[in-house]
């Protein structure tokens, strides 16, 4: 098999005008025919270094982008906390998955009674923001005062579901 695929690359590269060493007496015939596989040699060349860059190309083009910054933000929140007081009840954990530093994090608290879909956190109660720099691979842990809810109720028994809206990196040191 492998001589089979050395014998073809070996004729397409000689192509039609090979004549092989030139010898003496050299007449302009073999001159012109050496020309001709010389030429028709940088074509097979040519068309080998331009069909690498395309495949290279298409390679370098099908991988997947990067997950953007916030993407690589996970956060969680729950209630009780011993670190939280009743002010502050509601404990946020922000991790930062990525290699970079991260100055600032915007994110989202949505409340849910156990079994339901409806977010009972009034929009725009439920949009928070630190500015607290987050090392690469570190999770910042702090207590926030929660969203407004649309219904009078207290926090005990909902589930609170955080979502990373968007994050800045920073190259300041934390």
């Amino acid at each position: 098999m492998i001589r089979m695929i050395g014998a073809v690359a070996r004729a397409v590269w000689n192509g039609p005008f090979f004549i092989g060493k030139l010898t003496r007496p050299v007449s302009l015939g073999d001159v012109a025919m050496k020309l001709l596989e010389t030429t028709w040699r940088s074509v097979i060349l040519l068309a080998v270094v331009v069909g690498g860059i395309a495949a290279a190309a298409v390679v370098w083009e099908s991988r997947p982008p990067p997950p953007s910054l916030p993407d690589q933000i996970a956060g969680t929140a729950t209630l009780g906390s011993p670190d939280c007081d009743a002010a502050l009840p509601l404990h946020v954990a922000l991790k930062n998955n990525s290699q970079e530093r991260v100055g600032s994090v915007s994110f989202k608290v949505a409340a849910y009674e156990p079994g339901r879909t409806t977010n009972l956190a009034v929009s725009g109660s439920d949009m928070f923001v630190t500015d607290v720099i987050i090392p690469a691979t570190k999770t910042l842990s702090m207590c926030w005062q929660g969203p407004l809810l649309n219904e009078e109720r207290a926090f005990a028994g909902l589930r609170f579901v955080v979502t990373v809206t968007d994050a800045q990196a920073t190259k300041l040191a934390p």
